[in-house]
């Protein structure tokens, strides 16, 4: 649930904005949502979110915010999977975004990663399991620690898809099929729910 939160909040979704859409409205409400439920669904059968935005007669954050809602509705917990692989993915280029002003006025800049983790299921019928934006051992850990304690017990071995931007030992706890990993047992004491 707490990658659900996060993805809500990098798109610019409230939790006041799931329980709307969660809930069955009348009038102007049952409108939006029905709304929203197209958008969503349009997306998901494959068409892009700017075709969808103007055959609808409406805007591109518009479109996304629906499918984020939508996502987040269908999101669950995965299973455990005794085999867990991760990947990295590049999307785009980096980019230098506004990120709110210094004492003196300047604007701040960040640095955005295009580059994001995916987590599959390997074993089981699960597919992805999760993403999060970059490939740092950070972002893993936090991933993982994020799970239940039956996700984590359950890992026995983990598969990365060598890539020159894997960071050394982002899974170290777990045994992996690239002998460049270091192996050992995670404890679900140590980290996490």
């Amino acid at each position: 649930m707490a990658q659900a939160a996060l993805a809500l909040s990098d798109a610019g979704v409230s939790a006041a904005d799931v329980h709307r859409a969660s809930q069955a409205g009348t009038g102007r409400d049952a409108h939006h949502d029905r709304l929203r439920a197209t958008l969503a669904v349009a997306v998901e059968d494959g068409r892009d979110q700017s075709e969808v935005a103007a055959a609808h007669g409406v805007s591109w954050p518009t479109v996304q915010r629906a499918v984020v809602i939508h996502a987040a509705a269908a999101l669950v917990e995965p299973e455990p999977t005794s085999v867990l692989g991760m990947d990295e993915t590049r999307f785009n280029r980096p980019r230098w975004l506004p990120d709110g002003e210094h004492d003196d006025g300047r604007i701040r800049w960040r640095r955005t990663d295009p580059w994001e983790t995916g987590f599959v299921d390997i074993t089981g019928d699960q597919a992805l399991l999760g993403q999060v934006d970059g490939p740092t051992s950070a972002v893993v850990q936090a991933w993982l620690a994020a799970r239940t304690c039956e996700f984590r017990a359950a890992v026995e071995v983990v598969v990365i898809g060598p890539h020159p931007a894997t960071p050394p030992r982002s899974a170290p706890r777990y045994p992996t099929l690239s002998s460049r990993w270091t192996t050992s047992t995670w404890s679900c004491s140590r980290t996490g729910p």
